[in-house]
């Protein structure tokens, strides 16, 4: 807005095709958000960010399914962290910092089970929609251009899937997390981290004929142990029931939802605008003015 920023960020949770037996319960909340206006900084967007990847690693850590889906590659949590840390100096002192810090400890220590997956009964598993690195089509030294999940996706018959092999470094890849000064006492736990990213494991699975491959990222506890590696195929199957949806269930659905936010924005401005204009003794069009935003609307 012309006086300050509004940001809204959510993550959300959402439980899969369950087979009618199960009974296990899952405490609320099984989502969380973020809503507020804060005074305007070029970072905002990047901190905003951070704070849902947080939000998401909390929320993904807590759940009690023992086959749980980050919709995401699970280097993706370190990369916005790390792009958000950079910015805390620079931002003013607002509730969105403190909020930043005050849950990183917490993400932090549910990111490490993550990418870990220390309990047998627990499988964590990273499911980008997409991504460039080619650890298959390097492998095979093919001239095609394609990333792997095209690739994988003519080469898969239905039910096959790939060996795990470990995730590709590409050039410029540094896993780190720098800590400022007065948040050095989790370096610890991020050195962690960092080790545990050296051993994600990758495997393309064509679940169904009518899908393409998935890129599945795991820990290195899972992709060393069939065992659990079929138990996450099957589940991943399980989740795949309908040709009408190219993802596993349960992340099409959050995806869907987190995405209606935006259509929220301007109504939660509207009524911030009015609110404000009945308690205003001035002139009201001082406070739509205020209100108004840099960019055109898309009328929708």
């Amino acid at each position: 807005m012309l006086s300050f920023d509004i940001v809204a960020l959510a993550a959300v949770a959402i439980e899969g095709l369950s087979p009618p037996t199960e009974e296990r319960e899952w405490p609320k909340p099984r989502h969380m958000s973020y809503i507020k206006q804060i005074p305007h900084f070029d970072g905002t967007s990047v901190v905003v960010r951070g704070l849902m990847m947080q939000y998401e690693m909390i929320l993904l850590s807590n759940a009690p399914h023992k086959i749980k889906f980050l919709d995401n590659s699970l280097t993706t949590p370190l990369i916005y962290l790390n792009q958000a840390v950079k910015k805390l100096e620079d931002i003013p002192n607002n509730e969105i910092k403190e909020k930043f810090i005050e849950t990183l400890k917490e993400s932090l220590e549910a990111y490490l089970t993550i990418l870990t997956s220390p309990q047998n009964d627990k499988h964590f598993v990273g499911v980008p929609k997409y991504s460039t690195r080619r650890e298959i089509g390097n492998r095979i030294n093919t001239t095609l251009k394609w990333d792997d999940k095209a690739l994988l996706a003519k080469l898969l018959r239905n039910g096959e899937y790939t060996n795990p092999i470990k995730l590709n470094k590409q050039k410029g890849d540094d896993w780190h997390l720098k800590m400022p000064k007065n948040l050095e006492n989790l370096q610890s736990l991020i050195d962690k981290i960092t080790k545990a990213i050296e051993n994600i494991h990758v495997l393309y699975y064509k679940p169904k004929p009518w899908f393409p491959a998935l890129r599945l990222e795991v820990s290195n506890s899972i992709a060393n142990n069939s065992s659990r590696i079929g138990e996450v195929l099957k589940g991943v199957e399980y989740q795949c029931a309908t040709s009408a949806i190219m993802e596993p269930y349960p992340l099409y659905m959050s995806d869907r939802m987190v995405k209606h936010l935006k259509r929220a924005l301007p109504a939660i401005r509207q009524a911030i605008t009015q609110h404000t204009a009945l308690k205003w003794n001035e002139n009201a069009g001082e406070i739509y003015l205020t209100m108004h935003g840099y960019r055109t609307e898309s009328g929708r």
